[in-house]
This record gives structure tokens, sequence and C-alpha cells, in this order.
């Protein structure tokens, strides 16, 4: 599979207005604690942002893209921030992150291209 095609992708709805909340959240409490556990994982991902105007039709959500061969497990927040910051403070993390999203996030998995595409 090439670099630039991710193996997974995670859609993620954030509530409304917390935008802010959430990004902050990816970047104060999701990066480090994957850069503290799992480093030979830092740099394989990507959050993309939604776009802001809302559009008929289209479905508003952030997206996670994660490259590489590593399964899904790997990316499991539960086990993550349990192992990055204890069990009492990952599961306060955990429950924040719950309260942030809007349902559940949407799994995807790729196999590389289509031929000819």
């Amino acid at each position: 599979m090439a670099p630039d095609t991710p193996s997974l992708m995670a859609a993620t709805s954030v509530k409304r207005g917390r935008e802010a909340e959430f990004e902050d959240f990816v970047l104060s409490v999701i990066v480090p604690a994957s850069q503290r556990v799992k480093p030979d994982l830092d740099g394989s991902w990507r959050l993309l942002r939604p776009n802001e105007d809302d559009v008929e039709g289209l479905t508003r959500a952030y997206m996670f893209l994660f490259y590489g061969d590593a399964p899904w497990e790997e990316w499991d927040l539960e086990p993550l921030f349990r192992e990055a910051y204890g069990p009492e403070e990952g599961a306060r993390h955990l429950d924040h992150f719950v309260d942030l999203v809007e349902g559940e996030q949407t799994l995807y998995a790729f196999s590389g291209h289509v031929a000819g595409s």
C-alpha cells in the first residue's frame, strides 16, 4: 500500500459548539499519550477537520486517518489512556472523549487503490 493511502479511517462527529475543545483534547491528551505509549506509531495518523459550512446532504465529521499496517486495536483509546495516564485519569479522559463525540465513530478499513484509479 502506498504511504499516502490510509489503511483505516474513523469518522468522528463532534457535538456542535465543542469543536475547539475536541481539537484541544486531541492535541493535549491523545497526541502525548500516543507519543509516550506508542512512539512507533507517531506520525502515522492525521486528523482532518470538517468544513465549517453546513452543506445539505453532507455529514459533518472529523476524520482520523491511520497509515501503515497496525491493526485497529492499536488505536483503541481506552488501553492507550490507561497505560499513559493510569486507570483513574485514563477513565476520565475516555469519558471526556465520549462526551465530546456525537454518537458512535464509524470505522472503515482499506486495502489499497482500485487498479486504474
